[in-house]
C-alpha cells in the first residue's frame, strides 16, 4: 500500500498521470501529524507545491488500552491475561480498552463516513 492510495483524490491538482490527492485523513495525535508532514513533504517534492487539506478524526485514534493506558507492560500482561488474548486475540479487549474488533469497526465506519 503507497501513501496515494490512502489519499483522497481532488480535482484540479495535477500529478504525472492526472488529478492527485490533496485531502489526507489523520488520527490528530502528534506522532501522526508529524509523519503525516513527512509523507506530504516527500510528495511535494516530486510533484511540486500541493494544497494539502488536513483532515483529523478521532474515530482514526490507535486503539485505546484503557485502563492499562501509561503501565507497565509487565503489570497489564499477566500469564493469566496471556491466555485470555490467546483465546481470542481479536475480540480481547483491557479493562475500559478496545478490542481489535472495535477498532477495526471504529476506522471502517470513520473510512465509509469519509472517504468512501
Amino acid at each position: 500500500v503507497t501513501c496515494a492510495t490512502v489519499l483522497q483524490r481532488a480535482p484540479g491538482c495535477k500529478g504525472p498521470g492526472g488529478p492527485i490527492h490533496s485531502t489526507v485523513f489523520c488520527s490528530g495525535a502528534v506522532r501522526t501529524a508529524r509523519t503525516l508532514r513527512l509523507i506530504t513533504d516527500g510528495l511535494d517534492s516530486s510533484l511540486g507545491p500541493l494544497p494539502w487539506h488536513v483532515s483529523n478524526d478521532a474515530d482514526l485514534l490507535e486503539i485505546s488500552m484503557g485502563e492499562w493506558e501509561g503501565r507497565e507492560r509487565s503489570q497489564c500482561y499477566t500469564p493469566r491475561v496471556l491466555d485470555q488474548i490467546a483465546c481470542d486475540t481479536y475480540n480481547f479487549a483491557p479493562p475500559g480498552g478496545e478490542s481489535q474488533r472495535d477498532v477495526e469497526q471504529r476506522v471502517t465506519a470513520c473510512l465509509l463516513r469519509r472517504v468512501l
